[in-house]
C-alpha cells in the first residue's frame, strides 16, 4: 500500500480490464493453488529432479523456465519446489498454480509438472483522495502484464492534484531471473507549483535492476530537463545523469513482525563535458529500523543524510535540492518548509541534509498503539547547520492495508508550528 501524504484521506477502487467488473483490494484469492509431492523414500540412492513440464499457453516456456530454482538432474529438494512456487506467485503473471512432483522409484527421478493459470492481462487501478497540502488527489495506474510472449511488461501512472501533476511510463524486459531482475526504459513528467517553488520537468532513460539475497542493485542513465524557479533562482537546465542505488531489506515474516531493517544508498551526478548544463555529484543514504519487545513495546529509528557537491549551489536544479519537514522527516513543520532562504525570503532548499527520528509505541492490543516521537534535522546550503527539532504524540491503528497514523506535533524552531496535525495511511517498509 502506498504511503499517503500529509493530512490525507485515501479511497481506492480497482478495475480489471478483461474481467469487466469492479473488485476491492482483496480480490482474486488463489483458490486453485496446489503443491502436491508424492511420498519419497530417502533410504538408499537419493532422488533427483526429472523432466519438467510446464503447461500454459500465454508466454514462451523459456520465460517460466527461468523461474525454476532447479534443473533436471539436480538432487531433489522439497525446498526448491516451494521456492519455485513462491517466485512464480511473486511474478506479475500467475494467478493460480499447480505443481505436481511424482517420484519414480525405479529411476530415482522426480518428474515435475507445473500448471499455470494467468492473471488478467490488463489491470487498471483508480484512486481518489484529499489532502490539505495538495487538495483533491486523483490517481490512475495501468499494468499491461505481458505485452508479448517474451513476458515484456508496460506500466503507466498518472497522479493529479491542483498543485502537482505527474505522469510516467515504463517498459520492462525480464532478465535471467525474472522474479526480481529486469531491464527497463522509462519516461516521466512532473509539474509542481507551490508557494515557494515552480518546477516543470521531464526525463527519459533506462536502467537495470537485480537482486541477490536481501540486496537489490539498480544502475541506469537518464536525460532530465527542468525549468524551475525557487526564489531568485531560475533556470532551464538539462542533465545527462547516471545513477546507482543499493538497497538492503530485512523484514520479518508476516507472522513475525518483531523487527525490520531497510538501508538504501544512492549516487548520481552530471558533468558539463558530458552534454549537461551543470556539473554536480550527489549522494543520499537512508535507514529505517524497528524492533518490538515483549509484544507491547516497539522502538523505531529513521535516519537519512544527503550531500550535493557543486561549485555554485544556485545552479543546482530544484529536483536535486534537499528540503525537510513533514510526515516522514521532521514532524511539527509544514511539508518541505525547511531549507535556506534567499534575499526574497523564499525557501530555496539546500545541498546538504540530515535527519534522525526516534519513536516509541505502546500496544494496547494487537491493532491499536499510542506513540511518542522526537524528530530532528536540517536542510541547508550555508556553512553551518541549524538543527530543527519536532516532538509529539500520536495514535496508530494497524489495519490489514497497513498502519493508520495520526500525530500531533510541535516544532520547536523556525519555521515550526505550535501544533501541527499529521495523518497518513500505508506500510512503513
Amino acid at each position: 500500500m502506498e504511503k499517503i501524504v500529509l493530512s490525507s484521506l485515501f479511497v481506492a477502487v480497482f478495475f480489471t480490464a478483461n474481467a469487466g467488473q469492479l473488485a476491492d483490494s482483496a480480490a482474486s484469492p488463489r483458490t486453485g493453488s496446489n503443491l502436491a509431492i508424492g511420498a519419497i523414500d530417502n533410504a538408499g540412492q537419493p532422488y533427483h529432479f526429472g523432466q519438467v513440464t510446464i503447461q500454459q499457453d500465454f508466454l514462451d516456456d523459456d520465460v517460466f523456465e527461468r523461474f525454476l530454482t532447479f534443473k533436471p538432474g539436480d538432487s531433489y529438494s522439497d525446498e526448491q519446489l516451494v521456492q519455485t512456487q513462491r517466485d512464480l506467485y511473486a511474478s506479475d503473471y500467475v494467478e493460480d498454480l499447480d505443481i505436481v512432483a511424482a517420484p519414480e522409484q525405479a529411476s530415482k527421478a522426480v518428474p515435475v509438472k507445473v500448471n499455470i493459470q494467468p492473471k488478467a492481462n490488463k489491470h487498471h487501478r483508480f484512486a481518489i483522495g484529499y489532502g490539505t497540502d495538495r487538495g483533491v488527489h486523483l490517481k490512475h495506474s495501468f499494468d499491461w502484464r505481458w505485452v508479448n510472449r517474451r513476458g515484456h511488461q508496460f506500466k503507466s501512472d498518472i497522479d493529479l492534484s491542483h498543485s502537482k501533476q505527474e505522469a510516467g511510463v515504463q517498459y520492462r524486459i525480464p532478465a535471467q531471473r525474472p522474479v526480481s531482475d529486469y531491464y527497463s526504459l522509462f519516461a516521466y513528467g512532473k509539474r509542481d507549483v507551490r508557494d515557494d517553488v515552480s518546477s516543470h520537468l521531464w526525463n527519459v532513460g533506462g536502467d537495470y535492476r537485480d537482486q541477490t539475497g536481501k540486496w537489490t542493485r539498480q544502475v541506469g542513465l537518464k536525460w532530465q530537463q527542468e525549468d524551475f524557479t525557487l526564489g531568485n533562482d531560475s533556470d532551464d537546465t538539462g542533465v545527462l545523469a547516471p545513477f546507482a542505488t543499493l538497497t538492503y531489506r530485512l523484514v520479518g515474516e508476516p507472522s513475525q513482525t518483531e523487527k525490520g531493517v531497510w538501508l538504501k544508498g544512492k549516487v548520481t551526478g552530471a558533468n558539463e563535458s558530458l552534454l549537461s548544463d551543470v556539473t554536480f555529484l550527489q549522494t543520499v543514504a537512508e535507514l529505517k529500523a524497528s524492533r518490538t519487545f515483549a509484544k507491547a513495546h516497539k522502538v523505531q529509528l529513521t535516519a537519512s543524510a544527503g550531500r550535493s557537491w557543486i561549485d555554485d549551489f544556485h545552479q543546482l536544479p530544484a529536483d536535486y535540492r534537499f528540503f525537510s519537514g513533514g510526515d516522514y522527516s521532521i514532524r511539527g513543520y509544514r511539508f518541505a518548509s525547511i531549507g535556506d532562504r534567499d534575499s526574497s525570503g523564499e525557501n530555496i532548499g539546500g545541498n546538504k541534509m540530515h535527519h534522525i527520528s526516534g519513536e516509541y509505541e505502546y500496544f494496547f492490543n494487537d491493532h491499536i498503539a499510542g506513540a511518542l516521537f522526537v524528530d530532528a534535522g536540517d536542510a541547508y546550503s550555508s556553512g553551518d547547520t541549524s538543527l530543527k527539532v519536532g516532538a509529539g504524540a500520536g495514535v496508530r491503528y494497524y489495519s490489514p492495508i497497513g498502519p493508520v497514523r495520526l500525530d500531533m506535533a510541535h516544532g520547536f524552531d523556525e519555521p515550526g508550528d505550535d501544533f501541527r496535525l499529521h495523518f497518513n495511511v500505508g506500510k512503513e517498509f
